[in-house]
């Protein structure tokens, strides 16, 4: 559509170039017979002038003649007055004669007076030729601008004539843009067509492929719902397996291990450091024996005979005992804790007295009792 207006548009100034053309050929004509016409009329008044000079230039000749031939008569008269002159200052005599002197000079001095008049005239006549020259000079100038004009009109003419040809070589490159547009936009829709058509087909086989696969879920979820019974049904099972599993293991337990308080005991039958210790009663998801009241220290101590890790420690902070200071300082053994840095874990140690506590250094290998709290 863009093409086509571009090609409308080129089109338009197209026409409005070829109209621009005709008026400027009408100029053209029209300012050649103006020019015609001023040439006409300028060459009419350069003829009259001519015959005006040619004229006037006779009348001058004539003028210059009758001025020499008055001139000549004036040098006489002037010689005559001069002889007259002189034969009145011998003579003095004859009135009359100077009368008549008089007289003729009066007549000169008239004719010289007509001779400058017409010397005025000459001159006149010679401004009104410079004047003509002068108009021919602007005629010659007219004349040179009217070709200068025809120059510029016939060089914008030859300008139009190319610019007319290039619209119409780019019309007709336009023209075979546009021919190959609308044979690719064919050739695009033909492709889009076998896609669409593809297209369907591959949306019918989904639409198939998607049934099968709604019937295989709904397969599946039936599936899924009997698994889900079985599994609920095994958990029941478990967890019935796990309850006759825990009661043996109690048994055993309660076999192996003390009770005493609400809580299982064992005593190590093999001697480990104090985080060895540890480490194996938390396995057994125990911990070291806290101490914590009188009657808890002399059961274990009095009951067992043994040096045993108990589960204090203050590696951490040297004078806190698992956090606390002076934690149940008054079942440390006399003069104990004394070991400072290097002893920094506690046994039951004088197990016959009623303090029984030691500080002992950690890497020492003693035996443990483990505590199991039954009731959490």
């Amino acid at each position: 559509m863009t093409l086509l207006q571009t090609s409308y548009n080129m089109t338009k100034e197209r026409d409005q170039i070829q109209t621009s053309y005709t008026h400027a050929i009408a100029e053209k004509y029209q300012l050649r017979d103006n020019l015609t016409k001023q040439t006409g009329k300028l060459q009419t008044s350069y003829n009259n002038l001519m015959k005006e000079k040619e004229q006037l230039q006779t009348s001058y000749n004539n003028l210059i003649t009758e001025r020499d031939q008055l001139q000549k008569r004036n040098n006489k008269l002037t010689k005559d007055n001069d002889h007259l002159q002189t034969s009145y200052n011998h003579l003095n005599t004859s009135q009359n004669w100077l009368e008549n002197l008089t007289k003729q000079r009066d007549q000169l001095q008239t004719g010289y007076n007509n001779v400058t008049k017409e010397l005025d005239q000459l001159q006149s006549s010679y401004i009104r030729l410079q004047e003509r020259d002068q108009l021919q000079t602007s005629h010659n100038d007219l004349i040179r601008e009217r070709h200068q004009l025809e120059g510029n009109l016939t060089r914008q003419i030859y300008q139009l004539q190319t610019g007319h040809n290039d619209l119409i070589r780019e019309r007709h490159q336009l023209e075979g843009n546009l021919t190959r547009q609308i044979y690719q936009l064919q050739t695009s829709y033909d492709k889009l067509v076998k896609e669409n058509d593809q297209i369907q087909t591959s949306y019918d086989n989904l639409a198939e492929e998607k049934d099968q696969i709604q019937t295989g879920h709904k397969s599946l979820k039936q599936e899924r719902d009997q698994l889900q019974t079985s599994h609920n049904d095994l958990i029941r099972e478990r967890h019935q397996l796990e309850v006759k599993e825990l009661s043996t293991a109690a048994q055993e337990v309660q076999k192996k291990m003390g009770v005493f308080s609400g809580s299982l005991y064992q005593v190590s039958s093999t001697k480990k450091t104090w985080d060895q210790s540890r480490s194996d009663c938390r396995q057994k998801g125990a911990d070291l024996l806290i101490i914590n009241s009188s009657e808890s220290e002399q059961a274990f101590a009095n009951r067992f005979q043994k040096y045993m890790w108990i589960g204090l420690t203050d590696v951490t902070n040297e004078g806190s005992w698992n956090g606390k200071v002076f934690f149940f300082s008054s079942y440390w053994s006399s003069k104990e804790p004394n070991g400072g840095k290097d002893e920094n874990c506690v046994d039951i140690k004088n197990f016959n007295a009623e303090k029984s506590w030691n500080d002992e250094s950690c890497s020492l290998s003693l035996l443990w009792i483990c505590e199991k709290k039954l009731f959490q």
